[in-house]
């Protein structure tokens, strides 16, 4: 189910230079932000800009704030969360809007008392499912791996 329990997965990440080393975090992220941080770690610019964000600057807390919301899909129903308000959404029925710092079951609906937020979450919603439709993979890259960055990634676990 899209729960906030079920979407609540650890994440350890290990920054160039420990940096940040053993401190939590309990911001939400996504896959894409993975992709963001390791890029940035490397000092390469993203292909396309808005997707995910680097985590390191997450736990710095100096992360901009997102200009659009975060997606979880499954099954049915829709999930799009921006900073504490999430929005579900299902093929049948009303969204329900919620805000997590509030009410961390999501029992009370807020979209009465909240109208902008939640246009503003379905319109998010609705420009990240157009963007995935266009979005085509780019094309293959061989990167040069220098012995030293092959020998950190092997401390690391991420080359056998």
């Amino acid at each position: 189910p899209l729960s906030e329990e079920s979407l609540a997965v650890p994440l350890y990440i290990l920054l160039p230079h420990r940096a940040h080393a053993g401190k939590t975090v309990s911001a939400p992220t996504e896959m894409t932000d993975i992709a963001s941080t390791a890029l940035a770690s490397l000092g390469v610019r993203p292909l396309r800009s808005g997707l995910g964000q680097d985590l390191a600057q997450v736990a710095s807390g100096l992360s901009p704030i997102a200009m659009r919301p975060s997606i979880a899909e499954g099954g049915e129903r829709s999930i799009a969360r921006w900073g504490t308000l999430t929005l579900a959404i299902r093929p049948r029925g009303e969204p329900f809007l919620c805000d997590v710092s509030l009410d961390p079951t999501c029992t009370f609906d807020r979209r009465a008392i909240m109208p902008l937020a939640t246009d503003a979450l379905l319109r998010g919603f609705a420009m990240a499912q157009r963007d995935f439709a266009k979005f085509t993979p780019p094309k293959e890259v061989t990167a040069e791996i220098d012995d030293a960055t092959l020998a950190a990634l092997k401390v690391t676990g991420a080359m056998d």
